[in-house]
């Protein structure tokens, strides 16, 4: 009986911890966007090509790889961190957000992945602690019920 509770415990802590990871990520990567978004200088550039990736779940997503100059004229390329289920066009004009001092911190412009990491990690955690108390507050009511006379 006590390895079935320990068991039904890890089941409702694993979401919060897997939640408190995801909620540090997700604020750390959001404070990282908002910084370059804050310093960084917008430009045009033009994709190259789309970086293909397979997720675990089999599906094939895409980011963009771009090539732009920077205001002070010197070549650079990144790769939209923000996947897509659709391929990118070569060619086709996308607009960039870089770090003047260190071209090679950029990104496409308008990417924010972690309000999305935050908002996940901060539901899982939610999940977690209501599902450790849902379980503790029924482990305490059986307990309740097998040591009360009254209730058998």
């Amino acid at each position: 009986m006590i390895q079935m509770a320990a068991l039904v415990y890890v089941i409702a802590i694993a979401p919060a911890v897997v939640g408190l990871a995801a909620l540090g990520y997700g604020l750390l990567r959001w404070q990282g966007e908002r910084a370059l978004n804050g310093i960084g200088h917008r430009v045009t550039g033009r994709v190259t090509d789309s970086r293909v990736t397979q997720r675990a779940t089999g599906r094939m997503v895409f980011h963009p790889v771009v090539r732009f100059q920077t205001l002070s004229g010197q070549n650079a390329v990144t790769t939209g961190s923000r996947p897509s289920r659709r391929s990118f066009i070569a060619g086709a004009e996308l607009d960039v957000v870089y770090d003047p001092m260190d071209p090679g911190r950029s990104d496409v412009a308008g990417t924010r992945l972690g309000p999305w990491y935050a908002a996940v990690g901060a539901a899982s955690i939610g999940f977690g602690v209501a599902a450790f108390l849902l379980f503790h507050s029924l482990a305490s009511l059986s307990t309740a019920v097998a040591i009360c006379p009254i209730c058998q």
